[in-house]
């Protein structure tokens, strides 16, 4: 396991803590389904869900396949939602969010990137096809820029309840120049 992904766990897990017994976890853009998987390990919900819209040849958990625009469940069905570096790669974040937001009736985790500069989303971008491109993912580029993000999902009813930046997903060189564009927060439905 890389260090980014015990970083992120490690991070998901502490901002959870407070949450309480989750019935029903939607991992949106879950990937492999490996942070499903880890979160199912420690009973993090009764019911785990990976939502993606294309499966992996290899997968920890079964892939739940979506348009990449409506979500697939009705308002207020999941406790908590879950995103780690998926919103970045829809074509349309904020229509995302929105969507997201409609699907949980609690809680809304968010882990992704911001940047404040053209220097910063080029770097962003360069990472993302680092990171991604070996896996067929592609880079849409559609990074949050100086927390846009944030004032739709408080408009929509959430509360912010935990909010980390800079996140320490990567040590050493990479991890000097590449953390301060990495951020987790978690809503709560107010």
């Amino acid at each position: 396991m890389s260090f980014y992904r015990q970083q992120t766990l490690k991070t998901v897990k502490a901002l959870l803590e407070g949450c309480g017994k989750i019935s029903t976890m939607l991992d949106f853009g879950a990937g492999d389904g490996w942070y499903s998987y880890q979160l199912k390990q420690v009973n993090i919900a009764t019911k785990m869900i990976a939502l993606d819209t294309v499966k992996r040849k290899q997968s920890f958990l079964e892939t739940t396949l979506y348009d990449g625009e409506k979500l697939p469940f009705p308002d207020r069905s999941m406790d908590l939602i879950l995103s780690i570096d998926a919103i970045h790669h829809t074509p349309y974040p904020i229509k995302i969010i929105y969507e997201l937001l409609r699907c949980t009736g609690k809680y809304l985790l968010i882990k992704d990137r911001v940047y404040w500069t053209g220097l910063g989303k080029a770097s962003l971008s360069l990472l993302d096809e680092i990171g991604n491109r070996r896996f067929g993912i592609p880079s849409t580029y559609r990074y949050q820029h100086a927390w846009e993000w944030f004032p739709a999902i408080a408009q929509a009813g959430f509360q912010l309840s935990e909010f980390i930046y800079p996140l320490k997903c990567n040590r050493s060189l990479l991890g000097w120049w590449s953390n301060r564009f990495q951020w987790a927060a978690l809503w709560k439905r107010i």
